[in-house]
């Protein structure tokens, strides 16, 4: 199977560090395979992550400094139009779905490099819109849950912000993958009646209104075996967690520099910014040490393998994707008004996924 590539494509992509609302298409060449391990992908559907906003926002300048016209987006779904030398896991003609490396962006453009080690092939019970919308917070949420000490196995875990894209993946797949006893989460109150809707009755033992009820009080103190953190309130659930054996994996802000850079290979950040990192994510440690509990940061490792388990899991019907909201990707207003969505606290539920075709 052949494909005719043209020159170029539309891009969602910025000239300068800006805010959504200043975000637009511009046409630009079609990206070029130039090592044998790389694959070109027409992209179908791509995903809105908050780490998009941050990078078009420059909030990680200190230690990355991509090229402008910077093009935007991690997720997407797509079909392989063209494939390196050294490619052998996947063909020209095959749906495909990834996570693209923190250095190589480009989900939100008609065409798209990916390396070939972090593809996987697209589940064909799910649409292009729902793969795109299930790799770094299902990657995300399954290397949080393969932190866990000693596994999470028989163990009881509070997840915050069960709705989230993170926390939807986490609540689904806690107890039917990872065995756990019983799963807490927290959502708002119009959203309290949905969990069981999009999870099926049994994932979620405990759900409570975050807004309405004081969560200190809704869960007994010394309860929890692990917090999955999403949203920063670490330090605030301390007294949930069990003394001496408790331990919350956290995906929220703070990760030492070895984390960085074994999610972005060939990185390099500045002395400084490695000392700052190790320095906030030491004192974390710390903190929760003094106070009994073990305390890690995690960050995202875009990979094959890990995607690969995620889509044996759909097809095996312990985990299916939520899509919050779609916009097309002529659409720029809508885009992004949904990127300013995303960037804010008062996130949709689930994901957003941009159609490109």
């Amino acid at each position: 199977m052949t494909s005719v590539i043209p020159p170029t494509m539309r891009s969602l992509c910025v000239h300068a560090y800006v805010k959504p609302t200043e975000f637009g298409i511009a046409d630009i060449p079609v990206p070029k395979i130039t090592t044998p391990n790389q694959v070109l992908i027409r992209v179908h559907a791509a995903c809105i992550n908050p780490v998009d906003m941050e990078i078009a926002g420059g909030n990680f300048k200190a230690i990355m400094t991509p090229p402008f016209p910077l093009k935007l987006g991690f997720d997407l779904s797509g079909t392989v139009v063209e494939i390196g030398s050294s490619v052998d896991n996947v063909a020209v003609g095959d749906e495909v779905f990834c996570s693209l490396l923190a250095t190589d962006t480009g989900a939100w453009s008609e065409y798209a490099l990916a390396t070939a080690s972090l593809l996987t092939h697209k589940p064909k019970s799910l649409s292009h819109v729902e793969a795109a919308s299930l790799p770094m917070v299902a990657m995300t949420a399954v290397q949080a849950l393969d932190k866990v000490p000693n596994g999470l196995a028989g163990k009881t875990i509070l997840i915050a912000a069960g709705l989230g894209g993170v926390g939807s993946i986490a609540c689904q797949i806690a107890k039917s993958v990872y065995g756990a006893k019983k799963v807490i989460t927290t959502v708002s109150t119009d959203n309290v009646s949905k969990v069981n809707d999009l999870f099926g009755k049994g994932a979620v033992d405990e759900v409570i209104d975050y807004k309405k009820s004081d969560v200190l009080k809704e869960i007994p103190h010394g309860s929890v075996d692990v917090l999955l953190d999403t949203v920063g309130v670490s330090k605030e659930y301390y007294p949930l967690l069990l003394k001496n054996s408790g331990s919350i994996t956290s995906i929220y802000g703070t990760i030492d520099s070895k984390s960085v850079k074994a999610a972005i290979p060939n990185l390099h950040i500045p002395l400084l910014v490695q000392l700052a990192l190790d320095f906030r994510a030491g004192w974390k440690w710390l903190h929760a040490w003094w106070y009994g509990i073990y305390w890690q940061g995690t960050l995202q490792n875009a990979n094959s393998p890990d995607l690969q388990r995620v889509a044996g899991w759909v097809d095996e019907g312990k985990l299916k994707p939520i899509v919050g909201r779609t916009v097309k990707f002529e659409d720029i207003k809508a885009v992004r008004e949904a990127c300013v969505q995303m960037s804010s606290a008062s996130r949709s539920i689930g994901k957003t996924v941009i159609e490109i075709i």
